[in-house]
């Protein structure tokens, strides 16, 4: 779970179950800047929430299970919102 274990992964593995997404266009969506989309990434890949392609000079990223991420997504969130009331 540690691999959705922020509000900012939660939002990007939401983002790429839809489509997948490079990092240029997720820092577009989110607002976030290009080394902590780069982090969150690399830190859900090694989790294997998701996985990267190249297509021609630029890397795209997507959810490894739609189905499966659903749910942890679901959970992720059950848990972040826990912490937000203690």
């Amino acid at each position: 779970m540690g691999a959705l274990s922020t509000a900012d992964r939660l939002r990007i593995a939401t983002l790429l179950k839809d489509r997948p997404l490079n990092v240029r266009d997720l820092c577009f969506i989110t607002g976030l800047p290009q080394n902590l989309v780069s982090y969150d990434l690399r830190v859900m890949k090694e989790g294997g929430i998701v996985h990267s392609e190249k297509k021609g000079r630029e890397t795209v990223y997507s959810v490894t299970d739609r189905d499966t991420l659903g749910t942890m997504i679901h959970a992720a969130r059950s848990l972040l919102d826990r912490e937000d009331v203690t």
